[in-house]
């Protein structure tokens, strides 16, 4: 089964999501950095190296949110590992794949947990929730 990432990028009280511009790739829904594992690959490393080719960011760790086994049109059946990351003060994501999506937003993560599912990648919410939860900045 291909395995992907997602990795919730947070800031305070709010995180950052791209929104898709490839017709052929969730054209128009919004999602976190994240991609697929490369074979050899594990899960963390495949995350490290998404954030960085997209974002600009190089974390030095991670804190893994757990697997949810996904499926859309565009992508077919995937397990999808999340992963959440704490973007330092001061630092602003860059969008170094601007043929992928159209920038990273910052959105009060509130109002991502409002955004209607369809709207959105496959897990978007249920990673930002459990990355919110975990960290504590929302109580569940």
């Amino acid at each position: 089964m291909q395995q992907a990432v997602s990795i919730v990028a947070i800031k305070g009280r709010i995180t950052y999501l791209g929104r898709r511009l490839n017709p052929a790739d969730n054209f128009g829904k919004r999602g976190c950095p994240g991609g697929k594992v490369e074979p050899g690959e594990t899960q963390l490393e495949g995350a490290l190296r998404e954030l960085r080719q997209e974002t600009g960011l190089h974390a030095l760790e991670m804190l893994s949110l757990g697997t949810l086994h996904l499926s859309n049109p565009d992508f077919g059946t995937y397990e999808c590992h999340g992963f959440a990351v704490r973007v330092p003060p001061g630092t602003e994501l860059a969008n170094l794949e601007p043929a992928k999506n159209k920038g990273w937003s910052p959105i009060p993560i509130g109002s991502v947990l409002k955004m209607p599912d369809h709207s959105l990648l496959p897990g978007t919410k249920q990673f930002v929730r459990a990355a919110a939860s975990r960290l504590g900045i929302i109580k569940t």
